[in-house]
């Protein structure tokens, strides 16, 4: 994210290290891994996002093998990319799986209910978040 697009005294409270992310990704499918991780926090945050690819439409239950009292924590939130648009300021009906059709492989749009009617790629993602209270 460029910096001028935190707020001015943001900026100038905070070292421009503590507005910087590092990305660092592996990615042996079916199993990919990133970690995002802020030089000013150093080891108090990272990021980790976990994402592994399964057959199915999400039946399976614990893909990331789990311990029973992470299991138990976890949220599951599904996304079906043909109806949760997410903000509309970035809307753009060419980019919309339910509106686009590829000319190229005739495939699309898709309609109401295509996750049973199409055998989609399916991601289970978990992330996880560790973030200590900064030392000032």
């Amino acid at each position: 994210m460029a910096l001028r697009k935190f707020n001015g005294l943001i900026r100038t409270l905070l070292p421009a290290s503590a507005l910087m992310g590092m990305e660092e990704a592996w990615n042996a499918y079916p199993y990919c891994r990133t970690i995002i991780t802020n030089e000013f926090m150093g080891d108090d945050f990272n990021i980790t996002v976990e994402s592994m690819h399964c057959p199915g439409r999400g039946e399976l239950e614990n893909v990331h093998r789990l311990p029973p009292d992470q299991l138990a924590d976890r949220e599951v939130v599904v996304i079906d990319i043909a109806s949760d648009l997410g903000e509309t300021s970035d809307y753009n009906p060419k980019e919309d799986p339910a509106v686009f059709k590829s000319l190229k492989t005739g495939r699309g749009p898709l309609k109401p209910g295509w996750t049973k009617s199409v055998f989609p790629p399916h991601w289970n993602k978990i992330i996880h978040i560790q973030m200590k209270p900064p030392k000032l």
